[in-house]
């Protein structure tokens, strides 16, 4: 995952004018896309149509300048796509967004990606500074397209007589456009319906649409700028002499006392949190729910701060077998003690949840802590196995397996059916949340509303109604969930008219 070195000539130094024209045309016809696929529409078929097609032109582009295109940037575009994809698969906000972003930085590696061979060994300095580096040159990118048209071949002799031949082309086509053009708008009542909207242009929308259009040209020319010129080397990393390593001793007294620490709270937790109730309100006077709410989202940031501390360590310890083996030895044990907090934490989310109900953002964070779990074990066997440059590849694939596995699952259909679950064992539901979640909750919700009372069920019925009753149909916006829903709304609608009567 590194870029080509800064001396070597650039591919967009020898820029043809036909290749210019290429780039500038696709930039051009990615920013109409851009504000025809996505101005006042929802996410949905849009994102992977403009991803798909800033992919396909990028291609084309690097065919005509001879630009080759490895088999680990091939991965990436090909993983950006599809989770682009996934997104007309649930309508979760957050869930989209993060599918766009993920789609957005694996297309950006993409363009930067050079050497396959260094892929699995690539250093985190190397997977950010890549990034990094893809980012500037994509928001450079469209400044320097711009900068680089060749006019000067373009006002030569043979430039001159191709332009010539387009304006009398021009000056032959467009009367004969007109003329056939006012027999089909006499001709056809639907036809000239069809050209009047389309030439009435209300003047409020203009600045939308030129946001869009030149937002989404610009984006694309900086993103195949990008990938098709000579970028610098990601940078390597801060570099530390020896004299200032840290020393086997050093090393043993941070992560000892961290350890210490740790081992101190995982004899409490097994104490306290998974003694029960009675004991924790006999030893602090809190409710077994407000213990296990006020501390999972500390446990959670520690999980989260502790991997930087690890691998910080483990770059700034010296380079010999004394200062190795103490890393293994503590770290190792740090690893194993975070996975009891881990579980401390779903113990306190499970209480919170049985008492309180489940939401998406507890959804999330539990995702998050799986994952994080999953990188800590990869951590510890990357070290047991010397095997700690293949850490960052190993942490990549683990955050876009749970990704998707996080779709699969469908987060807001979860949340719904375990609240369903604990109202049909007469624990409170909340309405207003449920219908605050997306139409990914909304077959669960409505199958399940005969576990209500009929104050509740009445109220989320009605909502049903009339949030699906003759949706807006938008192709862009295109989703499976809200294709879903609108299916779940029609065929049980007698049913849901039916729970107010």
């Amino acid at each position: 995952m590194t870029t080509p070195t800064s001396d070597a000539p650039s591919t967009l130094d020898r820029l043809a004018p036909n290749l210019w024209l290429q780039l500038a045309g696709s930039a051009v016809a990615l920013g109409l896309l851009a504000d025809l696929l996505f101005k006042d529409a929802a996410l949905g078929l849009n994102a992977p149509l403009w991803i798909g097609a800033l992919i396909a032109a990028f291609v084309l582009a690097a065919r005509r300048s001879a630009t080759p295109i490895g088999k680990l940037s091939t991965s990436l575009l090909a993983a950006s796509l599809a989770l682009s994809i996934m997104i007309t698969w649930r309508a979760a906000d957050t869930l989209q967004i993060l599918l766009l972003v993920t789609s957005a930085s694996l297309l950006l590696l993409a363009l930067v990606a050079r050497d396959d061979s260094h892929a699995r060994r690539a250093s985190i300095t190397l997977f950010f500074g890549s990034l990094l580096v893809a980012a500037i040159a994509a928001v450079k990118g469209t400044f320097q397209l711009a900068s680089s048209a060749p006019w000067r071949q373009w006002f030569d002799q043979g430039a001159q007589r191709q332009m010539q031949s387009v304006g009398r082309a021009a000056l032959i086509a467009t009367p004969l456009v007109f003329i056939f053009g006012a027999l089909f708008f006499a001709a056809d009542a639907v036809f000239e319906t069809w050209i009047k909207d389309s030439l009435t242009f209300d003047l409020t929308s203009l600045p939308g649409h030129l946001a869009w259009l030149l937002g989404g040209a610009a984006a694309a020319a900086g993103l195949l700028w990008s990938g098709l010129a000579t970028q610098q080397d990601a940078p390597s990393g801060p570099r530390l002499a020896d004299e200032r390593r840290l020393r086997s001793i050093e090393t043993g007294v941070v992560l000892g006392s961290l350890v210490s620490l740790f081992a101190l709270f995982v004899i409490i937790q097994v104490q306290y949190l998974f003694g029960g109730g009675e004991h924790v309100q006999a030893s602090t006077g809190l409710t077994y729910a407000d213990y296990a709410r006020r501390g999972f989202f500390e446990l959670v940031a520690v999980a989260a701060l502790l991997l930087p501390v690890l691998l910080a360590t483990d770059w700034a310890r010296a380079r010999n077998w004394r200062s190795l083996t103490t890393f293994r030895i503590l770290g190792g044990l740090l690893v194993l003690l975070l996975i009891v907090v881990i579980a401390s934490a779903f113990q306190r989310l499970n209480i919170y949840m049985d008492i309180y109900g489940l939401t998406p953002l507890r959804l999330y964070v539990a995702a998050a802590l799986v994952w994080l779990a999953a990188v800590f074990l990869w951590l510890l066997w990357s070290l047991l196995k010397e095997r700690r440059d293949q850490f960052v590849i190993g942490a990549v694939l683990t955050a876009l397996v749970a990704l998707v596995l996080l779709v699969a699952i469908n987060p807001h259909a979860t949340v719904a059916a375990t609240n369903l679950a604990r109202a049909d064992q007469g624990r409170e539901f909340d309405v207003p949340h449920a219908l605050g979640l997306s139409a990914d909750a909304t077959p669960t919700l409505i199958t399940g509303l005969d576990l209500l009372p009929d104050e509740d069920a009445c109220q989320i019925a009605s909502t049903m109604l009339e949030r699906w009753d003759n949706p807006e149909l938008e192709l862009r916006s295109w989703n499976w969930a809200r294709t879903s829903a609108r299916e779940a709304v029609e065929s049980h609608r007698d049913a849901l008219q039916a729970a107010c009567s």
